[in-house]
């Protein structure tokens, strides 16, 4: 039996972890980080195949400054990272991943609230290009 596609899920809110993990767990095995700090501990004790993580959680940018610490990162640049926040709501900031992706340094970008059915999708299709790459090697 294959194993089961590991994801860090990252936020702060207590709420968004145990309702996405709750839905996430039906497909794939979901290890919580509740801030920045803890997820890049895990990300250098755990290989994950993907990470899904909040904008804002100890200061504004820490879901960038994950990004960042991951696309630095020989081991993990290749990590898909889906971006997830209310930011846009909150701030009226806009982000455009067609146009911001090069200083995002994330995959896909996400507003909260997020339907499981764009979280299936989403994550499916990042997955997809990861194996497909792998496959070319």
């Amino acid at each position: 039996m294959p194993e089961r596609v590991k994801i860090l899920l990252v936020d702060d809110d207590e709420d968004f972890i145990e309702i996405s993990r709750t839905i996430l767990e039906t497909r794939y095995d979901v290890v919580p980080a509740f801030s920045a700090k803890e997820a890049l501990f895990l990300l250098e004790t755990i290989i994950f195949d993907l990470v899904i993580v909040d904008l804002m959680m100890e200061e504004r940018d820490s879901g960038f400054m994950v990004a960042y610490a991951i696309r630095n990162n020989p081991k993990l640049e290749k990590l898909p990272v889906i971006l997830v926040t209310s930011a846009v709501a909150i701030t009226g900031f806009s982000f455009d991943l067609e146009r911001d992706q090069e200083w995002m340094k994330v995959d896909d970008f996400i507003e909260k609230p997020v339907k499981a059915a764009t979280f299936f999708e989403r994550i499916e299709k990042l997955l997809a290009i990861v194996n497909k790459d792998e496959s070319l090697v």
